[in-house]
C-alpha cells in the first residue's frame, strides 16, 4: 500500500471493532447481551470440555490478577453453582476493564452464537463495508480478519450480518489465539500462516498501537476514522474513513481522483448538507421521510438552492424505455438527494442510489439519514464509480 513502493498488497487484513463495524454495535449490543446471559451459560455448560477450558484459564488468570492486588470478584469453589455465579462475576468484571482475556472471548462467542442462531441478533457493518468486499476480490486480494473476538465470533458476526452471509468474502480469520494484537510477533505469524511476505498485507485498524505493531513486522498500514471511535494518538499512519479509500493500486487512486466530483457539483452538496443539518437540528430523528422531505424543500428554498422536488426520469432497459424512476429531490438537475428514516443505513440504500445515478446520468448523490442521533453520522456521498 506504500505508493512509494511497486509491491502491491495480496492480503488485506481488517480488524472488526471501529473498522468494519460500529462500536456502539459491540459496547452497547454484543457485551450487554453476552453479560446478561453469562450465569446462565455456565450453569448450563460448565461440563461441557470448550467451558470447562476456558473455567480453567479464567480461574489462573483470576489467581494472577488477586496476586497483583487487582481486587477482582475471587473464583470460589465451594459449590458448582458458586463456581459457576462467581466466574461469570469475574468474567464480567474482566468486561468492564476492557480486557482481551483470550478465555473471556471464547465464552462470549458461544453466547452470541445462540443468539445470532435464535434470531435475537444482527451484527452491524458500515455500508461501505460489502460492496468493498466484493470490489477487492474482484481484483483477486485476499480478505483476512484480526480481532481480539474469538474465530467463531468473526464468524458469526459476517455471517449474520445486516448485508447478509459475507463470508464467502473471507479467506481466514485470526483471534488472540496467534497472540496479542499489540505484539509485533503476532503479525509474523500470521503472514506465515498465509505463507505471503509482510510486506503484500495491508492491516486496516482503529488503534494506533496495533498498527505500530504490525508495522514493525513490516505490514503496511491504514488508520480507520470512523463514528464513534475514539480519538487516537498522532501517528504516521495515513487514514482511511471508508473503505472507498482504501486503493489497491497507482491506477485505483488515479481513476478514483477523475471520478470525484467538479468543485460545483462539491458545492451544491455542501449547501444541501447545510440545509439537512438545519432541518436534523429543528426537528431531531422520529419522523417519517415525507416529514423531512417537506422540511428540507423548505429550507432549501429559504437558501436559494434550486431543485425539483419527486424528480422523474425514465429507466431504459437494452435502449427501450421499461418503467420510471423518482428521485427525493434533484438539485439543480445535477445532485440526486434521497432521503430516508432507518435504524442503520444499509447497501441496498447504496446500491440504489448508484442505480439512480446511472439511469439519470448524474455524478454524485447524497444519501441522508435523519433517523440518527447526530446528522453527520447519516449521511453518504455516493460518487458513480
Amino acid at each position: 500500500m506504500n505508493t512509494s513502493s511497486s509491491t502491491q498488497p495480496r492480503v488485506i487484513l481488517l480488524d472488526i471493532e471501529g473498522t468494519t463495524t460500529p462500536i456502539d454495535f459491540v459496547y452497547q449490543v454484543l457485551f450487554p447481551f453476552a453479560r446478561h446471559r453469562l450465569r446462565a451459560f455456565l450453569s448450563e455448560h460448565r461440563t461441557d470440555d470448550d467451558t470447562r477450558a476456558d473455567i480453567e484459564q479464567l480461574t489462573a488468570e483470576n489467581a494472577r490478577d488477586i496476586e497483583q492486588g487487582l481486587s477482582p470478584p475471587p473464583i470460589q469453589t465451594d459449590s458448582d453453582q458458586a463456581h459457576s455465579d462467581s466466574v461469570a462475576a469475574y468474567a464480567a468484571w474482566l468486561m468492564d476493564q476492557d480486557r482481551k482475556a483470550t478465555p473471556l472471548k471464547s465464552l462470549q462467542g458461544r453466547i452470541w452464537e445462540a443468539g445470532y442462531r435464535a434470531g435475537e441478533l444482527r451484527s452491524q457493518l458500515f455500508a461501505d463495508v460489502p460492496p468493498a468486499f466484493a470490489r477487492w476480490r474482484e481484483a483477486g486480494r485476499d480478505i483476512c480478519i484480526y480481532s481480539s473476538g474469538s474465530v467463531l465470533a468473526q464468524r458469526l458476526l459476517f455471517s449474520h450480518s445486516e448485508a447478509g452471509d459475507l463470508t464467502h468474502f473471507i479467506r481466514d480469520y485470526f483471534d488472540t489465539y496467534i497472540g496479542a494484537k499489540r505484539d509485533a510477533a503476532s503479525y509474523r505469524r500470521i503472514a506465515a500462516s498465509l505463507d505471503c511476505p509482510a510486506a503484500e498485507i495491508v492491516f486496516v485498524s482503529d488503534v494506533v498501537a496495533e498498527l505500530d505493531a504490525a508495522r514493525t513486522a513490516g505490514f503496511a498500514t491504514r488508520l480507520c476514522i470512523r463514528p464513534g471511535n475514539p480519538p487516537q494518538p498522532p501517528s504516521s499512519h495515513k487514514a482511511i474513513r471508508t473503505f472507498d479509500e482504501l486503493m489497491i493500486n497507482r491506477q485505483d487512486a488515479k481513476t478514483a481522483k477523475k471520478r470525484e466530483p467538479d468543485a460545483e457539483l462539491d458545492h451544491l452538496a455542501q449547501l444541501v448538507i447545510g440545509a439537512a443539518i438545519e432541518v436534523h437540528r429543528t426537528l431531531g430523528p422520529g419522523f417519517l421521510e415525507s416529514v423531512y422531505e417537506e422540511a428540507l424543500c423548505i429550507e432549501l428554498s429559504l437558501r436559494g438552492v434550486p431543485f425539483t422536488r419527486q424528480a422523474g426520469f425514465n429507466v431504459n432497459y437494452r435502449g427501450q424505455e421499461v418503467g420510471q424512476g423518482r428521485v427525493d429531490v434533484l438539485i439543480a438537475g445535477k445532485l440526486i438527494v434521497e432521503l430516508i428514516a432507518v435504524e442503520a443505513l444499509a447497501p441496498v440504500h447504496m446500491a440504489q442510489t448508484i442505480s439512480y445515478l446511472k439511469m439519470t446520468g448524474c455524478a454524485l448523490g447524497l444519501l441522508i439519514n435523519f433517523n440518527v442521533p447526530i446528522l453527520k453520522n447519516g449521511i453518504r456521498r455516493v460518487v458513480l464509480s
